[in-house]
C-alpha cells in the first residue's frame, strides 16, 4: 500500500479566470484545462485513498481566495487547497485525505474567486494509496479530431497528443518499463464519433498487439473499458499505445486513453512524454526545467514554474531521456534536481547519437524535498526530446526505505 505520487504538469498558460471553472486529470498526464468535467473524468478500477492535493500557480491577480479540489463522481471531496488572494507559488493540503471506491470518477476543480483577470498554474499533483500493492494511473489527453481509414496509428503511453503525434514511427512513441508489474484496466472516453467503422485501441509491448483491447463502434461516443485482459511486464519492455481506423471515414475525438501500472512492492514511473506541439525541440546551449511527470510540452524557464514537493521517502534507481533526433556537437544533460541543487544522477547525451540514455545512479528524495527535472543543451545543430522517465521506490514507512540494492535503511 505505498503512496504514489500522481503529477499532470505543464508550462501552457493553463488558466482560470476570475469566477471560472476549470477541470483536469487525475493522473500522470498533461495540464490542459477545460469547462466541461465530463472531458476530464477517469474511473479508477482501484480502491484507496487520495492525500497531500498540491497545485504550483504562477501567476495571480485574483484579489479574492481561490481553490483546487478533488472531484470524485462530480462532487468536491475533502481535498481542497485554498489560493489566498493574489499570491502565487506552492499550496497543497496537508490535512484531509478521500477515500475512493472502485468504479469511482475522479478529476480536479480549479476555481477562481472574484476579481481581477486570472490564475495560471502549471502543476497539479497527488499521492494515491492503494488498498493493496502499488497502483499509479497514466494518462493521454487528446482533445483534438483523429481520422483514417484501414491505418494503424501509434501514440505514447503518457502526456498530451493531437494528430502531430499520432505517428506509424513506433520507436519515438515507446516508454522502457524499468520494474517488473501488471497494465491493467484500459480506459477510453471518447465525446464525439462520425466514423462508419470501428476504432479500435490497444496496448502495445514490445512493438506487438498485447491482450487489452477497447473497441469503439461505429458513432459511439462515452465511456469504454476493458477490465477483464491484463499484460504483465518486466524491466526492459516498451510499451505505448495503438489506434486502429479501421475501414470506413468519418472523424473520431478520443479525450482520454488511460491505464492502471500495478507493481507488488514498492517501485514505479514517473514519465514526461509527448505533447500537443509534438515533440520538444530545445535551442542550443539553453537551460528548462520540467516537472517530475507530466508533459514535455513548453517547459519552464525557472525552477519555481516546475518544482513541486516530493511529499513521501524515495529512492531514484534509474533516470532515462529517449532522444530521436541529434546534431549537436556538444553533450547535454538531464539531472535530477533535490532542493534546487543537482542530485547524483547526470543523464550524458552524447553529441550527435540517438536514442535512450540512462544513469542508473541512486538519489535519496526525503518526504519534504523541492524536486524537478534540469536539461542543459549542448550546441551546434539541432535536438529532439521525446521522453522523460524515472523509476523509484516508495516506501510507505516513515522511518525509511529498503529493499533498494546496497542501502539497507534511510532515516528521514
Amino acid at each position: 500500500m505505498a503512496k504514489v505520487k500522481h503529477t499532470t504538469s505543464s508550462r501552457v498558460n493553463d488558466i482560470v479566470g476570475s469566477g471560472g471553472t476549470s477541470f483536469e486529470l487525475v493522473g500522470e498526464s498533461e495540464i490542459n484545462s477545460v469547462g466541461t468535467e465530463a472531458l476530464k473524468q477517469i474511473t479508477f478500477r482501484t480502491a484507496g485513498i487520495c492525500s497531500r492535493l498540491f497545485i504550483q500557480v504562477s501567476y495571480n491577480d485574483i484579489p479574492d481566495s481561490s481553490s483546487a479540489a478533488l472531484r470524485i463522481n462530480g462532487a468536491d471531496g475533502n481535498l481542497i487547497a485554498t489560493i489566498p488572494a493574489s499570491m502565487t507559488g506552492e499550496f497543497e493540503d496537508i490535512t484531509n485525505t478521500d477515500t475512493i471506491s472502485a468504479g469511482d470518477e475522479l478529476n480536479y476543480r480549479i476555481t477562481g474567486g472574484a476579481g481581477g483577470t486570472e490564475l495560471e498554474y502549471t502543476v497539479l499533483s497527488i499521492l494515491f494509496a492503494a488498498t493493496s500493492g502499488t497502483v499509479k494511473r497514466f494518462a493521454v489527453y487528446s482533445p483534438n479530431g483523429q481520422s483514417g481509414s484501414n491505418a494503424n496509428r501509434v501514440f505514447p503511453f503518457e502526456g498530451g497528443i493531437t494528430g502531430v503525434e499520432i505517428t506509424t514511427n513506433e520507436a519515438k512513441n515507446q516508454q522502457t518499463v524499468r520494474t517488473l508489474g501488471t497494465i491493467r484496466n484500459l480506459f477510453v472516453y471518447v465525446s464525439s464519433n462520425t466514423r462508419n467503422a470501428n476504432t479500435t485501441f490497444r496496448l502495445r509491448k514490445n512493438t506487438a498487439n498485447s491482450n487489452q483491447v477497447v473497441t469503439v463502434s461505429s458513432t459511439s461516443t462515452g465511456i469504454f473499458e476493458d477490465t477483464t485482459n491484463t499484460d504483465n511486464v518486466v524491466s526492459g519492455d516498451t510499451i505505448g499505445y495503438l489506434v486502429n481506423f479501421a475501414t470506413g471515414s468519418g472523424t473520431i475525438v478520443f479525450d482520454i486513453v488511460s491505464e492502471e501500472f500495478y507493481t507488488p512492492d514498492n517501485t514505479f514511473h514517473f514519465i514526461n512524454a509527448s505533447n500537443h506541439n509534438g515533440a520538444f525541440n530545445p535551442n542550443p546551449a539553453s537551460t528548462y526545467y520540467f516537472a517530475i511527470g507530466g508533459s514535455i510540452a513548453n517547459p519552464a524557464s525557472t525552477t519555481s514554474e516546475a518544482q513541486a514537493p516530493a511529499n513521501q521517502p524515495m529512492v531514484s534507481s534509474s533516470l532515462m531521456v529517449y532522444i530521436p533526433l541529434n546534431s549537436y556537437t556538444t553533450f547535454s544533460h538531464m539531472y535530477l534536481v533535490i532542493n534546487g541543487v543537482a542530485g547524483n544522477k547526470d543523464v550524458v547525451i552524447i553529441n550527435a547519437l540517438t536514442g535512450s540514455f540512462e544513469d542508473t545512479t541512486v538519489d535519496v528524495i526525503k518526504p519534504t524535498d523541492d524536486i524537478y527535472y534540469q536539461y542543459d543543451t549542448g550546441v551546434g545543430g539541432t535536438q529532439t526530446l521525446n521522453s522523460i522517465s524515472m523509476l523509484v521506490s516508495a516506501s510507505p514507512y516513515i522511518t525509511g526505505i529498503q529493499n533498494i540494492t546496497g542501502i539497507q535503511t534511510i532515516t528521514f
